[in-house]
């Protein structure tokens, strides 16, 4: 729930940035995989 909620707000931020280069989006989606991943780790 808590990671769903953070994941949307990562996108919200990337949604600011909408250059639309790769660059931006591939930063983006490392960030969502790193926030979902340390949670996993927190919550197991």
């Amino acid at each position: 729930m808590l990671v769903a909620i953070l994941a949307q707000v990562d996108a919200a931020n990337c949604a600011r940035y909408k250059n639309g280069d790769m660059y931006s989006i591939f930063f983006c989606a490392v960030v969502a995989l790193v926030i979902c991943f340390i949670f996993q780790r927190l919550l197991s």
